[in-house]
């Protein structure tokens, strides 16, 4: 299939790489990028015709696009001079349903950490967010987000240190974040309850930690 539509278009490129992972695929991606902006799209996912062309009419640092069908539409654009407004919203942990500049992301050498198998997109998302002024949202439902099955979760066995290593960038980020006077307390409560929900998870429902375990990592997360 990819190769049929890069035949009929010059503009598609495939590209064959071992399985690593989607960072390591992202990583590719952007490393074999000519454009100016940067998109990505979940291989579940859809996106609407004009997604691109809504999008890239702001040419603003980052552009957010709508994964949920509005009850409302009140305005297609808003523009905002206030970047710490994406991280009142729910869709901020994913680099899905967002167009990103390539010149932001080379200059500051932004990638997918390909060691991390959870929230990988959130790091990336505001390690983008440190080097932005600009944003806007348009409200149109663009991105069509279809929402994994449960099993999923457990599909990449991350280990209990994996998430405490991941709360620990997390942390580290939010504190960037805030010295540039960004308030980002719903963000850090959103990022701590899916962390934290996923780590009690894998404590309790894996079947594979005794007791001793269990109240050693318990601690070791009331201490991070």
């Amino acid at each position: 299939i990819c190769k049929r539509y890069s035949n009929m278009d010059s503009r598609i490129q495939v590209i064959h790489t071992d399985n690593c992972g989607v960072s390591s695929a992202r990583n590719t991606g952007m490393e074999n990028a000519q454009g100016e902006y940067i998109v990505f799209v979940d291989s579940d996912d859809m996106i609407h015709p004009d997604f691109l062309s809504e999008c890239l009419s702001n040419k603003e640092d980052l552009t957010v696009t709508n994964y949920i069908k509005p009850s409302k539409i009140d305005s297609l654009h808003y523009k905002e001079d206030h970047p710490e407004l994406i991280f009142q919203q729910r869709g901020v942990r994913t680099v899905w349903g967002k167009v990103f500049v390539r010149k932001i992301i080379e200059d500051h050498h932004i990638r997918f950490d390909t060691n991390i198998r959870y929230g990988e997109d959130t790091i990336f998302v505001l390690q983008y967010c440190l080097h932005i002024k600009t944003i806007a949202y348009v409200f149109q439902h663009l991105y069509e987000y279809e929402k994994p099955p449960y099993y999923a979760f457990f599909k990449y066995k991350t280990t209990l240190d994996e998430y405490l290593n991941i709360l620990s960038i997390l942390q580290e980020l939010t504190l960037r974040l805030r010295a540039k006077s960004y308030n980002v307390d719903v963000l850090y409560a959103k990022n701590v309850n899916a962390i934290c929900g996923s780590y009690i998870v894998s404590l309790y429902c894996a079947g594979c930690y005794s007791y001793k375990e269990r109240k050693y990592y318990v601690q070791k997360l009331r201490n991070a």
